[in-house]
């Protein structure tokens, strides 16, 4: 995927991905809990 961290904000990493698919979708989701400690927050957007 195309996965990559695009800042940090407050001592959140923000990551950008362009999964298109719920699998996309799901696949970079369970590869972020891996990296997170605490709490992750999913932005999710189309169009």
């Amino acid at each position: 995927g195309r996965l990559e961290r695009v800042a940090r904000f407050n001592g959140a990493d923000i990551f950008v991905d362009f999964a298109h698919t719920p699998d996309g979708l799901e696949k970079s989701l369970q590869a972020l809990k891996k990296l997170c400690e605490g709490k992750l927050y999913c932005l999710f957007g189309c169009g």
